[in-house]
């Protein structure tokens, strides 16, 4: 991918579809970012598109929310992938560090939403999922999906409570 071309000539019109009310063009386009992202700079995404994807999270419409989380986690795997090759391929001397390579302000997003997704799961998975909306079973099922990348990437910006809530949630949706 050429990332200057996909910057021109893509992404402005991939940005405006994020404005679409037409619920399958908005998925696609959400479903579509997730490649895009790979052949853009972080902190493009960073600018404009993860707000979006963040804000989308948060959607009346549990198809758009689930599409935005499953997103997002795959976004956070190809950032990491490509951290881990370009850190393969380079000469340098390599450092261990138990952060992620993910920039900063990325990474406290993602945690905000786990958080969020967190005290979600906390109160929904105490439900007979027998009885719940299909809708809520389907979010729970998307969450239980995304959970790990989500921690994975987030593990050193969480506070202790926070930590202790994820952990008790990653028990209970086993």
């Amino acid at each position: 991918f050429d990332a200057a071309r996909i910057q021109e000539s893509v992404l402005p019109d991939m940005l405006h579809l994020f404005n679409d009310e037409d619920v399958v063009v908005l998925g696609t386009c959400i479903e579509s970012m997730t490649k895009i992202t790979t052949a853009l700079p972080e902190d493009v995404v960073d600018k404009h598109i993860w707000p979006r994807l963040m804000a989308l999270t948060e959607s009346e419409d549990v198809r758009i929310r689930c599409t935005a989380l499953r997103s997002i986690a795959a976004i956070l795997a190809d950032f990491r992938e490509n951290c881990s090759s370009q850190n393969k391929s380079s000469s340098s001397v390599t450092k261990t560090t138990t952060s992620s390579p993910i920039r900063s302000s990325i990474r406290n997003s993602t945690a905000a939403l786990l958080k969020r997704e967190v005290q979600i799961i906390k109160h929904d998975a105490r439900l007979d999922l027998c009885l719940v909306s299909d809708e809520k079973y389907m979010v729970l099922m998307v969450q239980s999906e995304v959970f790990g990348e989500l921690f994975f990437d987030t593990v050193d910006v969480l506070d202790k409570v926070s930590l202790k809530d994820v952990y008790k949630v990653c028990i209970s949706i086993r």
